[in-house]
């Protein structure tokens, strides 16, 4: 798929495919898209004229604090696409991105997409990988990476995932540890509880990295209202890897974006 650049600052840039009404896509901590592309693209230019995809790559900021890459974000967004009403679609970390910039944009909400959300990580598994992260060597991170990460973010089946572990090899150590030092501050709950309706939410039912019926609690109370839904998918873990679970939740999160003409739920909100 060929992306091509609307903008960029400080680090972060929006590249962009496909022409329509837009989804805005915030990819997981690689900031690259590995991590959501595959599905996204799937959903949103599966036939000409269905939807313009724009990637919020953040893979070489350099921010000091969560907010000012939000502010960052928003500024871009702002800068680059019009009024229209725009959906929104976050992936793990990119949920915390989503849910700082949407509300600093003036377009109307069409809807919002959140594939493995969560307000914080489990604060002993935080600190352990924390700690971690604090003594491994820049090599050795990125040699073990691949074999940890199918472990995290798995089930990763063979011969699927390795453009996503590949990009989190990639990353520079001291890019992780700033990042994850976002988390560490508590509960981020609230950036989540200005959203607007409708909300559909996908976890994977093998989740190792966040406490998944606390988040899946958290989540279903939120969407709750009308046009919101949560979905748990079989056989996925925090990304969706193995190609039934894509295909299952393109299916899935595609029918929920194009409701019949008939249903006011789907009507853009602010």
């Amino acid at each position: 798929m060929d992306l091509w650049e609307l903008g960029q600052a400080e680090g972060v840039r929006l590249l962009t495919a496909g022409t329509g009404p837009t989804v805005v896509v915030f990819p997981g901590m690689e900031g690259s898209g590995e991590s959501c592309l595959r599905l996204a693209a799937d959903v949103v230019l599966s036939r000409p004229g269905a939807g313009r995809l724009v990637l919020v790559d953040y893979a070489g900021e350099r921010h000091r604090f969560l907010g000012a890459l939000i502010d960052t974000i928003a500024g871009l967004l702002e800068r680059h696409l019009d009024l229209s009403p725009i959906t929104w679609w976050g992936q793990s970390f990119g949920n915390l991105l989503l849910a700082g910039a949407q509300p600093l944009i003036a377009a109307p909400v069409a809807g919002t997409v959140l594939v493995s959300p969560f307000t914080g990580l489990p604060s002993g598994r935080l600190r352990a990988a924390r700690a971690v992260l604090a003594m491994t060597p820049q090599a050795l991170y990125s040699a073990t990476s691949p074999v940890v990460s199918r472990f995290l973010f798995g089930p990763a089946p063979r011969g699927t995932g390795a453009d996503f572990f590949s990009a989190l090899g990639r990353m520079r150590l001291v890019d992780l540890r700033r990042r994850a030092g976002w988390l560490q501050g508590g509960d981020l709950a609230g950036y989540f509880l200005s959203l607007p309706g409708p909300l559909g939410v996908w976890f994977g039912e093998e989740d190792r990295l966040v406490d998944r019926p606390r988040q899946l609690a958290f989540f279903t109370a939120l969407t709750k209202g009308v046009g919101g839904c949560v979905n748990v998918l079989d056989g996925c873990g925090h990304v969706l890897l193995p190609a039934s679970a894509v295909e299952l939740a393109a299916q899935g999160i595609g029918e929920w974006l194009t409701p019949p003409e008939t249903n006011p739920a789907q009507a853009p909100t602010r």
